[in-house]
């Protein structure tokens, strides 16, 4: 096993490559983003919810999108509904690009 490998699997990553590269499980319902793009550097962002789409099969055959909100984003899919603290402004951004655009970061706990 290569030291990356286990170094992950103990989450060992030192704090601040933790704030720009998140998991799913690190985040949940209530906990804040920093936003540091163009219109608003530094701004900080509020989890209000998660909304997660999940594709089922009716008894007739049909498919149609089930909704729900969980409190741990699942897939890269899911809908975060986030509010600026400071105005009051809500975004919906998908959580695989506040995963793999490096302008939101997540503020520590």
């Amino acid at each position: 096993m290569s030291e990356a490998v286990a170094l992950r699997k103990q989450d060992q990553r030192p704090d601040y490559i933790k704030q720009v590269f998140f998991g799913k499980e690190d985040l949940r319902v209530g906990d804040q983003l920093a936003y540091w793009g163009v219109l608003d550097p530094g701004s900080r962002w509020r989890i209000t919810q998660i909304t997660s789409y999940r594709m089922k099969t009716t008894k007739s055959g049909k498919l149609r999108y089930d909704r729900q909100h969980p409190r741990v984003a699942r897939f890269l899919r899911d809908d975060l509904h986030l509010v600026n603290i400071a105005n009051g402004d809500t975004h919906t951004v998908t959580f695989a690009y506040v995963r793999y655009s490096a302008i939101w970061w997540a503020v520590p706990k």
